[in-house]
């Protein structure tokens, strides 16, 4: 579970990057958001950490602007 976990990490920081984000297929970003349904829960309690911590900094880069 904790190799799943890594891979999901990986994708979302393939995803922030914009020369990436459109290389990614949408079949990936669903089965990454299982990894909050995940049985291990600190897998799920990381994944739920790094979306809210991106969330929040992607909220503040708009606000920006």
């Amino acid at each position: 579970s904790h190799l799943r976990l890594h891979a999901g990490l990986c994708v979302l920081k393939l995803a922030a990057e914009p020369t990436c984000f459109d290389l990614i297929p949408l079949e990936l970003f669903q089965e990454v958001a299982w990894l909050i349904q995940d049985p291990c829960p600190q897998v799920k309690q990381a994944m739920l950490n790094k979306l809210q911590v991106s969330l929040h900094l992607t909220l503040l880069w708009t606000d920006r602007s």
